[in-house]
């Protein structure tokens, strides 16, 4: 029996798998439409002088005011396409246009001369936060979007931060770079007269675009959220616009070429061994390999280069001897390209063969006896120490015996150390002799 294919029907179903195939790589995005979920003006009290924000301050507006004509075009309003920045309270949204300030130049502080000199105080700390973003199904992110920023140096800036606990705390990933400006007036038209600095009235910000890997800890949650901050100190009217505008912003999988294949645990008597192959190996530079107890909270152990050969059989390996007995570790591979950007490997887990050694002792008046379970092999040697640190004695253990006695007869009254020395591990306990 012969089944015939709708072509027609196939043909409408391959562009939609493939659609959801994009679709699944991007974790978020946004254009600030309507609905765009944010957080406006979230008052951080992060700046030095923002504990008396200004009643004028610099806020985050979201409108066409500043229109995103895509990177490597100057700036326009009204221009159909809207954007989150920064503009003026005293002023209005004039788009990515601020209030620089200067009252400190009066030299009586932070705002205090703003009233009498007709002045506006516009001190201001100020962040536009993201909702929630779950990353629960990703191995690696890239924050993506386009901007405009120049603003000054360090007086007046704008961050890019996140939170990985929904917003309770926040971290700086890094500063919004300055992205030059375009010479000539505000214009809907396409183009750009390339100006590298900001340094005219005339001039308008030059849309651009910046991308960076987010943090591991930004992967594998539900509680992940990006923000903007925007800060004013209002020291001096050396400011220039534009302030900061953004838009288009996507976090999404950077899905590495690499992939990983073979990749396994080995486990051993005292150690465990990690193999893996590798293809795909463009623009590589490292792995490295993570390990945890618990199967949540990983820490890299090493990093293994990633050897130009793209040869598939070529087998990457790393032996883990810092294990000890009746744990089970998990491990996964970071793999790490020349532009920093990662990829996390799934997890494979190993465990040694190896015993906890469990050590007791007894004292009978006259000698201290020391019994070990059946891992005393663990053990090579064993040290009486005194409360001083000084050594009384020195014994090696041995691996038939599980029963060492040490003579106590000569020794003072009093507490003391038995130190044992170990091929995995060195233990201490406390004893008393009477």
């Amino acid at each position: 029996m012969q089944t015939k294919v709708n072509i027609k029907y196939l043909l409408i179903l391959i562009p939609l798998l493939f659609f959801e195939v994009l679709k699944a790589q991007t974790a978020y995005s946004t254009s600030f439409n309507a609905g765009h979920g944010w957080n406006l003006n979230v008052f951080n009290n992060l700046n030095t002088n923002a504990a008396n924000e200004g009643t004028m301050p610099n806020i985050w507006y979201v409108s066409d005011q500043e229109s995103n004509k895509g990177a490597g075009n100057r700036g326009g309003a009204n221009c159909g396409n809207i954007t989150l920045h920064v503009g003026s309270t005293s002023a209005g949204d004039l788009g990515a246009a601020y209030d620089a300030g200067g009252c400190t130049n009066f030299g009586f502080g932070p705002c205090a001369s703003c009233v009498p000199n007709g002045l506006y105080c516009v001190v201001s700390d100020r962040s536009a936060q993201s909702p929630l973003i779950s990353t629960v199904t990703f191995t690696a992110l890239t924050l993506s979007f386009v901007y405009i920023h120049w603003a000054t140096a360090l007086l007046d800036n704008a961050e890019i931060i996140y939170s990985v606990d929904g917003g309770v705390t926040w971290i700086k990933l890094a500063d919004v770079p300055k992205s030059g400006c375009c010479t000539g007036a505000s214009s809907c038209l396409a183009g750009c007269t390339n100006n590298a600095a900001c340094n005219a009235a005339s001039h308008q910000g030059k849309w651009q675009t910046y991308s960076s890997a987010l943090p591991a800890s930004c992967l594998g949650i539900a509680t992940l959220k990006v923000g903007f901050r925007w800060f004013n100190d209002d020291i001096s009217t050396a400011g220039r616009d534009p302030s900061v505008a953004v838009d288009d912003i996507t976090i999404f999988d950077p899905a590495l070429p690499i992939d990983i294949i073979d990749f396994n645990a080995e486990s051993n008597y005292d150690n465990i061994k990690i193999k893996w192959k590798a293809i795909n190996r463009v623009n590589f530079d490292h792995f490295a390999i993570e390990r945890s107890v618990n199967g949540k909270e990983f820490t890299e152990i090493t990093e293994v280069p990633g050897n130009d050969n793209e040869d598939i059989n070529t087998v990457f390996a790393f032996t883990d001897n810092n294990v000890e007995g009746n744990i089970t570790y998990y491990y996964r591979l970071k793999c790490v390209d020349k532009n920093n950007t990662f990829k996390i490997s799934k997890i494979k887990t190993g465990r040694t063969s190896l015993k906890r050694a469990d050590i007791n002792w007894s004292y009978d008046g006259n000698n201290l006896t020391v019994t070990n379970d059946e891992s005393s092999a663990q053990y090579s040697d064993v040290e009486l120490v005194d409360l001083t640190g000084k050594r009384i004695l020195h014994k090696g253990l041995d691996k038939e015996n599980l029963s060492t006695e040490i003579i106590t007869n000569n020794l003072t009254k009093g507490m003391y150390f038995l130190r044992f020395t170990g091929y995995t591990e060195n233990k201490t306990i406390k004893v008393a002799i009477w």
